[in-house]
Order: structure tokens, then C-alpha cells, then sequence
């Protein structure tokens, strides 16, 4: 139950005050229903049993669906998105405690530096950020590709570049976390660089977030198990300080969801070998790549199921004059119904739910929520025997590729759809192959794409536009904007107005040059 409730989420809470005035009006149904019995001297138990049946589920049925209505989640799934490159946030923990020398002679910052700088060196292609951690977290260098001023700041740690007393790594997670894009494509992850001493508990919540949002944290523990001395506030009395490596262990093992936190000691063998093969793979670190996001499993189907349910319940109870044993029997066929429609029907409702968001998202621009929304129904829809609706999917899915310049992943998912197709799914197919042809220069082979489009939707004004440019080749790519790909719903997307500029110009210089320049004779210049 407290996991439930920690994961609890409502979109809309404020809808939720609409369930006040279902109660009450019930309420006030069931004491006027009341008071008219008594003033007539109704009677009857069964009329009476049958209008609190109707009006109780009736208002059920009624929260239930205001309850969907508030976007109400719960629980956790892992969703796969298509991710491209690494984006690392380096946490440096500054507290005094890293001034202990029992790295060698070294302190520990300087250790860290170190390592953090050989790190860097074998890191080609990444974005980096750094946050320095004490008391509080600070972004002092946001994502960059640019090593120098990171390698400046990192050479020049020192406990004095910040004022806030304490140490609060936890604090620096948080900060590291919010130093990601939000729509990025790069895979994030947080390597966080300390000795486990902290002035407070925020550490165990900061990184429980962090796996909740889908990023990798790896603690890189620095000191020995013997600890040193150390000045408190780098002044005044000395006291002993060591690494905390139990602790760490802990926070790694104890995080709720398995596999995003990771606890290793910097002296331990081949360490940042294992730091950045678990980021760059096989590859350099720039590769497409299958990353995981956490995301809330939302719950508004569940709701308006039941309530459906609840719904016809109160008129079969309510308004149905039948026997006890033919309310049974419709109570054992609608238990049926239910059990057949949870089974066979839900998945392919939600599918189709989710493919309807993903299509939102991706007008609103919000390209790696639908990279989520679009690789989770094609997942569910190939475990069904669904190939009508991973074939909608998979479209829908590379054309998020082509709007993010994932020509790459693209193509190969166009690739899968093969064999014969809905007239509207293969217009869109061709437009968007005509797309990605253009945008490699290979602008015959765009125009025939474009001509087999027009063949199928010979009124479509960007298909005629986009086959004009892609015939006079590469001066219409430089002269106009991004051709614009569209869904197969066949809406298309709207082109730059540039690009129709640039048709009417050339028109009407064709036009100019046609025309011939009538004799001046006589006539006086102006």
C-alpha cells in the first residue's frame, strides 16, 4: 500500500470535487424518495430495494467516470524509446569530508578529478554537464560538447567554490536531473563522484526520482575504509572521516526500481572501463540505441469499464421488473460479457487509445512522448496477432523518426511496411519517402516517390509542390525550408511559405522572360 500511494498521480485533481455533488444529490434522492412513500402510504419493500439499486449504482458509475476523467495513475512500466547519443551529468561532491587525504597521498577531490578527467578523454561524441554539490547543488556548467570548460572547472574544484555549509549530494542529483532536456534524444545518465558523507537523508530520495524518471546513476565512492582526519568546515576541530561504502551499497540496492542505481569504488579495478562501456556499448556512445523511461500506467480505461458496467447495472436492477432467478441469469450473462471484453477486447481499445494520444503528442511536437506511446503499442499489438495495428504504428513511429532527423531509424522502419496497404497509409508512405529521399540529395528518386503519390491523391497540393522542387534538384532544397512529413491520416503537414514564394517567383520570371520589350521610338524616359 505505501508503494501505491508514493506512485499515486492525478492529472486533474480539481475534477474530482464534482463527486461531492453526486453524493449529495443521491442522498437527497434516496430522503425525498422517502418522504413520498411516507405521504402517500407507498408501500412495498421490492419497489423500494429496486430505486436504491438504481440510484446507487448510478452514482458509482457517475464517480467512476469523473474519477477517469481526473487522469488518475498508478504503478510503473519501463517504456522503450529509440535514444541517440549520451548526455552525462558529472556530480561532484565538494564537501570538506573530500579534503581527506587517504587516496594516496591525494585528497579525495583531487582523486576525483582525476578520474573524472580520464573519463573525459575517452568520451568523444558525448554532451556533459557538471554540478557541484555541498550544502545545496549548483549547474555550473550546463550540457556542452565542449571538454575545456569542463576540464577547467573539474582541475579547480575546491570546497571553497561554494558557501552553503553541510554536504548534501542528493541535493546535486536533483540539480543534474533538471540539467536534461525534457524532449531530449540523447540517453541520460548521472555519475555522481563522493565520499557518502551527508548532513541530511535527501540521497535516497534523490535518487529514487532519478530512476523514476528513467536516468542511470552510478556512485563512484572515493576514500579508504580506514578513513583520515579531516578539519570540520575546513577549520576548527578535526574529526575522522571515511567512505561510506556500505551505505552506498544500500542506496543502490534499496532503490525501487532495479537496475538504474549503481554503487562502485573508484579503486577498484577497471572501474571506468565499466562507467563507460555501461554508456557507450560496443559503439562510440553516438549510435541509436534502445533506452528504457519509467513512466505512471495511467488507470482511465479501468474506470470507464466499470463504470459502463456500473451504468447497466443500475438499469438492470433499477428499471427491469424480473423474477430473482432471471436476475441471476443476466447477472452471470453480463459476468460473461465482462470477462469477454477484458480479455479480448480491452487490448486492442487500448491500442488504439494509445496510438490516438501518440498522434496528439505528435502535433503538439512532443516527439518523444510519441516515440514512447508508438513503440508500446507495437509491442502489445505484436504479442496480440495485431498486424493491422502494428502496421499503423510502425509508421507512425518512423515518421517521429523523420520529424527528430533520425533519418537512419527511419528508413528502416519504413522498411517494414510491406505487401499491400490502405490507399491513405500508402500516400503517406511515398510523401514521406519522397521526404527522406530529398533529404539526402538523391532528388530523382524523391520525384518519383512524389509522382507515385499523386497517383493514389492526385489533389494534394504538397505533393505537387514537393515534386517541383525535387525536379529542379538541389536549388530548390537550398532556396526552400524542411519538407514536412505527414501521418497517415493524410493530413499534411503545412510547407514553409517560402516555398511558394520561391514557385511564384520562378513562375512569374518565366513569365517576364516571355514577354517582349516593345520598341521605344520616340518615347520619353521617365
Amino acid at each position: 500500500m505505501p508503494e501505491f500511494i508514493s506512485s499515486l498521480s492525478i492529472q486533474r485533481p480539481f475534477a474530482l470535487l464534482a463527486v461531492v455533488p453526486v453524493l449529495l444529490f443521491t442522498l437527497y434522492s434516496f430522503f425525498r424518495f422517502r418522504s413520498l412513500c411516507s405521504v402517500f402510504e407507498l408501500e412495498g419493500r421490492h419497489s423500494g430495494l429496486k430505486f436504491f439499486l438504481k440510484k446507487t449504482f448510478l452514482a458509482l458509475a457517475m464517480t467512476c467516470f469523473i474519477v477517469a476523467y481526473s487522469g488518475v495513475s498508478w504503478g510503473s512500466r519501463a517504456v522503450p524509446v529509440q535514444k541517440r547519443g549520451c548526455a552525462v551529468s558529472f556530480v561532484f561532491d565538494i564537501s570538506y569530508s573530500m579534503m581527506a587525504r587517504d587516496e594516496g597521498g591525494r585528497t579525495r577531490l583531487e582523486a576525483a578529478a582525476e578520474y573524472a578527467g580520464a573519463l573525459l578523454d575517452r568520451m568523444a561524441g558525448f554532451s556533459v554537464s557538471v554540478v557541484l554539490a555541498k550544502g545545496d547543488g549548483i549547474l555550473a556548467v550546463p550540457l556542452t560538447d565542449d571538454f575545456s570548460s569542463v576540464r577547467s572547472l573539474v582541475n579547480a574544484l575546491h570546497p571553497s567554490l561554494m558557501t552553503a555549509r553541510g554536504s548534501s549530494p542528493g541535493k546535486g542529483v536533483e540539480v543534474a536531473m533538471s540539467s536534461f532536456p525534457s524532449q531530449s534524444s540523447e540517453a541520460p545518465y548521472i555519475w555522481l563522484f563522493t565520499d557518502g558523507e551527508e548532513t541530511d537523508t535527501a540521497l535516497s530520495s534523490a535518487l529514487s526520482k532519478a530512476a523514476a524518471a528513467g536516468i542511470s546513476v552510478s556512485i563512484v565512492g572515493f576514500g579508504s575504509d580506514d578513513g583520515a582526519e579531516v578539519l570540520a568546515g575546513g577549520e576548527g576541530e578535526s574529526v575522522h572521516s571515511s567512505l561510506r561504502a556500505d551505505s552506498l551499497a544500500g542506496l543502490s540496492a534499496s532503490t525501487p526500481l532495479k537496475g538504474y542505481v549503481s554503487f562502485l569504488r573508484a579503486s577498484d579495478r577497471s572501474s571506468a572501463y565499466r562507467m563507460l562501456e555501461s554508456v557507450k556499448g560496443s559503439g562510440d556512445g553516438t549510435e541509436e540505441r534502445l533506452s528504457y523511461e519509467v513512466q505512471l500506467v495511467e488507470r482511465y480505461n479501468l474506470f470507464i469499464w466499470v463504470g459502463l458496467i456500473l451504468l447497466v447495472c443500475s438499469y438492470i436492477f433499477g428499471e427491469l421488473n424480473l423474477t430473482e432467478k432471471k436476475k441471476s441469469f443476466f447477472a452471470l450473462l453480463g459476468l460473461q460479457a465482462l470477462c469477454f471484453t477484458f480479455t479480448s477486447c480491452s487490448g486492442g481499445f487500448s491500442d488504439r487509445m494509445r496510438l490516438l494520444n501518440g498522434s496528439l503528442e505528435w502535433n503538439r511536437k512532443e516527439y518523444q512522448d510519441a516515440t514512447a506511446d508508438f513503440m508500446t503499442v507495437i509491442e502489445s499489438a505484436e504479442a496480440r496477432g495485431d498486424d493491422g495495428t502494428v502496421m499503423y504504428a510502425v509508421f507512425d513511429l518512423a515518421t517521429t523518426y523523420l520529424m527528430q532527423g533520425e533519418d537512419g531509424a527511419a528508413a528502416a522502419r519504413f522498411e517494414e511496411l510491406a505487401g499491400d496497404l490502405p490507399d491513405n497509409l500508402r500516400f503517406a508512405l511515398l510523401y514521406n519517402l519522397g521526404i527522406l529521399a530529398h533529404r539526402n540529395g538523391n532528388y530523382p528518386a524523391a520525384a518519383d516517390f512524389f509522382k507515385e503519390a499523386l497517383l493514389i491523391d492526385g489533389g494534394s497540393v504538397d505533393a505537387k509542390v514537393n515534386l517541383e522542387l525535387s525536379l529542379v534538384g538541389g536549388e530548390g532544397r537550398r532556396a526552400g525550408g524542411e519538407m514536412q512529413p505527414v501521418m497517415e491520416s493524410g493530413h499534411e503537414g503545412t510547407l514553409e511559405s517560402a516555398i511558394y514564394s520561391i514557385i511564384r517567383e520562378q513562375e512569374e520570371g518565366q513569365w517576364k522572360n516571355m514577354r517582349k520589350e516593345e520598341p521605344s521610338g520616340d518615347a520619353q524616359d521617365y
